[in-house]
C-alpha cells in the first residue's frame, strides 16, 4: 500500500485530502479552467434569478469610447505627440488608437447622448 506521503510527492500535490471544491489552489489550477469558466457563468444567472430578473439586455461596450469633443482633443494631441517624434512606435500606436476611437465616438453619442442605456 503507498502511503499518502508518498501519493503526495509523486503528484506534487499536498492537500489532496481536501473536497475540490475547498481547495484554492486545485480551482486556480489548469485542470480546474472548464469549471472555473462555468462557475463565472453560473453565479450572474443565480443572482439574477434570485433577484426576479427573468430577462435582460447585453450591451458590449468598451470604457475607453469617448463623446466626440474629448476624442478628438485626445487624437490632436496624440497626433502633435506623434508628429513631434514619428520614429516612436508607442506614440504612433497611441495616434492610431486614438484615430479609431474617435470613428467610434458617434456610438458614445448615440446611446449615451440619446438616452439608449439603462443604469442598474
Amino acid at each position: 500500500m503507498i502511503s499518502k506521503r508518498k501519493i503526495q510527492q509523486k503528484c506534487g500535490y499536498k492537500n489532496s485530502y481536501l473536497k475540490a471544491y475547498e481547495d484554492i489552489n486545485f480551482l486556480k489550477s489548469d485542470s480546474a479552467r472548464a469549471v472555473r469558466v462555468q462557475l463565472e457563468l453560473l453565479k450572474p444567472e443565480a443572482v439574477l434569478e434570485a433577484a426576479g430578473i427573468k430577462e435582460t439586455i447585453v450591451c458590449f461596450g468598451s470604457a475607453r469610447i469617448d463623446e466626440a469633443g474629448r476624442a478628438k482633443k485626445r487624437l490632436h494631441a496624440a497626433k502633435a505627440a506623434y508628429d513631434k517624434n514619428p520614429n516612436n512606435t508607442k506614440l504612433k500606436n497611441n495616434y492610431l488608437e486614438a484615430k479609431g476611437l474617435l470613428g467610434l465616438s458617434k456610438y458614445y453619442d448615440i446611446f449615451v447622448l440619446q438616452g439608449f442605456y439603462i443604469m442598474l
